[in-house]
This record gives structure tokens, sequence and C-alpha cells, in this order.
């Protein structure tokens, strides 16, 4: 993924002389990468590994063509925090009990 970002960096570098967007290019070619090989990188986890990327990362995902991410690619992390935290693991498990108790009655 890390060679797949550094293409992607490399060919949308040409041309640019702007520092700035630069920096914003190298979040945007991780996260075109990362989407690339399905792993779920937030635009958040890539801004915590390049922060001056922030100033301009709307005209560096237009110029890399960053596609849109696909919400099914974050369920199984968005579950995994779910079940760790113990003050809803135990609502979710009794939320879970109970649809399972309507759906035998019907």
């Amino acid at each position: 993924m890390i060679k797949r970002a550094l293409t992607i960096y490399r060919k949308a570098r040409k041309g640019v002389d702007d520092t700035p967007l630069k920096y914003s290019l190298k979040a945007v070619a991780l996260l075109k990468a990362s989407r690339e090989f399905r792993y779920p990188l937030s635009f958040d986890e890539a801004l915590k590994l390049f922060p001056r990327a922030k100033a301009r990362l709307l005209e560096a995902a237009i110029l890399v063509d960053l596609p849109r991410a696909d919400p099914s690619l974050y369920l199984p992390r968005a579950c995994s925090r779910l079940v760790s935290n113990s003050e809803l693991k135990d609502r979710i498990v009794v939320k879970a009990f109970t649809q399972v108790i309507k759906a035998k009655r019907i």
C-alpha cells in the first residue's frame, strides 16, 4: 500500500510548486491507496500522520481524484469499538437478546 501511495503522490506532485498543497497531496495519496486496497483509513487518521495537510486537503483530493469511501469498510471497526465499550456492550447484548426473544414469538 505504501508503494502505491508513493506512486500516486509522485504522479500528482508533478508541476505543483505550492508547499502546503504538497503536504496535502501526501495525505490524499495515502487515502487513495488505502481505498484501493480496501483499508479503512479515515481523514482524521491521515491528518494525524500529516498534520500540515489540513490547509489544502480538498484541493488535493480533487487533484488526485480521490474516490468516495465505501462505508462497509468501516463497519467492522465501528462494531469492535462498540463491543470494547463495556457500558455499550451490556446495552447491546440486552437489546440483542430482546430482539431474539421478539423474533421467536413471531
